[in-house]
């Protein structure tokens, strides 16, 4: 006696999921799409932050409770690390100030997108307040992580100005490019002279 197995309606075959996952227009809003790709970009550059590339040292570096050896002559001989401060910038200040700008232009650049495109949606100054909250954090603990005070203050300052460079570059870009008849990505538009 054979039994007829029935096919359980939940579970698709592997064409049947990529049919589904498949860009439709008519079910997904490029609005959505862009919001989506905007928030993953900003919670990956705020995560770099928190653990940058070759994490921070666990603990103080420091021989007999002295936090400095220097030797005959007063020089600094062994290095200095304090705990939670980055390895990648105890190592390298000026690798670790390109990571950390070039993150930063990610993250302000995703918060300025997301800000753009929930404009108009409700509880839309409550969804302002806590974008500036993220960003004085990420600042902060840019601050925190940096093996240096320097660094640290640089990083604080640029937290502030970045977010509204990123908001203004690209309108000036644009204003310019009008000027000298410049329509960038755009290949239906021509120019006559």
């Amino acid at each position: 006696m054979k039994q007829h197995r029935q096919k359980n309606p939940c579970l698709m075959t592997h064409k049947q999921w990529l049919d589904y996952f498949k860009y439709k227009k008519d079910r997904v809003s490029p609005k959505d799409v862009r919001n989506v790709i905007a928030i993953l970009i900003a919670t990956a550059t705020y995560q770099a932050v928190l653990s940058p590339p070759g994490g921070v040292w666990q603990e103080d570096y420091c021989i007999d409770g002295f936090c400095q050896v220097t030797d005959l002559k007063g020089n600094i001989t062994k290095p200095v690390y304090y705990a939670g401060t980055t390895i990648m910038g105890s190592k390298s200040w000026v690798s670790y100030g390109i990571f950390i700008f070039l993150n930063s232009i990610g993250l302000f650049t995703s918060i300025e997108l997301i800000s753009l495109l929930t404009k108009g949606l409700p509880f839309y100054l409550e969804l302002q307040v806590s974008l500036t909250a993220v960003a004085l954090t990420y600042g902060f603990a840019v601050a925190a992580v940096s093996p240096n005070l320097g660094l640290g203050l640089f990083f604080m300052v640029l937290s502030v100005v970045l977010p509204i460079a990123v908001a203004r570059i690209p309108r000036l870009i644009r204003k310019h490019a009008k000027k000298i008849r410049i329509y960038p990505l755009r290949s239906s538009t021509t120019t006559t002279s």
